[in-house]
């Protein structure tokens, strides 16, 4: 530990392969390598005019001050935190912005060259002008950023968030910059977690400002069979897959409310959202259809009584 207040310089070689905070200024000239666990605090500053490289087996929080504006750092393990870094970054190994939620501030240009940049949603705003109140990672950048190579950009929620806080159309910026993007065409979307259930439609895109993720389709309730609207064909879809599990991916058939399983619940569903189709607002169900609707339902009980008394 490097006491808040204190002073490290490093003028040498200096490997660190288990755990080290930096709550003070730690000051690189040479040769720094980590393998391990690296914390510059909020309080912290770590200054690189020399050679800094967060090896593959590494994991560097910066929450403080990084300048590496005079030097040169890699990352080819785990870059995390939300703090400022100053100077250029090269980057092949993991990106994850935020504490949590939060956004890492890029102060130079960023060269992407494999490896990750990971994603967490635990809600819609960016924190409107204040990034310590940001509900979603992003990644602020001044100047230009360079995909060369192939990148995964990695999409997972946050505990207290999900699918049913989105609707079709939210936007989160993921990226900011002040100047020029090349090699878009090098990243992938991968959804994972619970914000692969469901059958929500994401998105990649970029502007002249941003690259950012859309939900750009949401799943229709009640439409057990998935053809796109809510009829009697799917009251029948739900008895006779009643019982059935699965994922909760918006394809089970059967599973009116997409939650993997199809019981009583999504006959209720299925009601509910009763000649609805995608992209129509909800309605009511017509009193031509309330006989048929009740008759089904009850069918579906009795076949659910069946099965347990079998």
């Amino acid at each position: 530990m490097n006491y808040s207040g204190a002073l490290l310089d490093n003028d040498g070689t200096l490997e660190n392969y288990w755990s080290l905070g930096n709550p003070g200024t730690l000051n690189n000239t040479s040769i720094f390598n980590n393998a391990g666990l690296l914390t510059n605090t909020l309080s912290g500053s770590l200054n690189n005019s020399g050679t800094f490289r967060n090896q593959s087996e590494g994991t560097l929080v910066n929450n403080g001050v990084l300048d590496t504006t005079t030097g040169i750092l890699t990352n080819s393990g785990v870059l995390t935190g939300v703090g400022m870094h100053v100077g250029n970054l090269y980057d092949s190994g993991v990106l994850s912005p935020g504490e949590s939620s939060g956004v890492y501030t890029i102060d130079g240009a960023w060269n992407k060259t494999g490896g990750s940049l990971l994603i967490e949603l635990g809600g819609l705003s960016d924190g409107g002008g204040d990034k310590s109140l940001s509900e979603y990672d992003w990644v602020n950048i001044s100047q230009d950023i360079n995909f060369s190579s192939s990148t995964a950009v990695e999409l997972s929620f946050l505990p207290a968030f999900g699918v049913d806080n989105l609707t079709v159309g939210d936007r989160f910026d993921i990226v900011r910059f002040d100047g020029l993007v090349t090699g878009f065409d090098n990243l992938a979307l991968n959804v994972s977690g619970r914000a692969s259930s469901g059958g929500v439609g994401w998105a990649l895109s970029r502007d002249t400002q941003s690259l950012f993720i859309e939900v750009v389709s949401m799943p229709l309730l009640g439409d057990a069979n998935n053809d796109g609207q809510v009829t009697g064909a799917d009251l029948i879809a739900v008895q006779a897959n009643f019982g059935a599990t699965g994922p909760a991916d918006g394809l089970l058939f059967g599973d009116a409310n997409d939650d993997g399983m199809v019981t009583g619940l999504d006959l209720t569903t299925a009601q509910q959202n009763f000649g609805n189709v995608l992209g129509s607002a909800a309605a009511a169900v017509p009193e031509s259809t309330s006989a048929c609707l009740l008759t089904l339902v009850g069918l579906g009980a009795m076949a659910r009584r069946r099965r347990l008394a079998a």
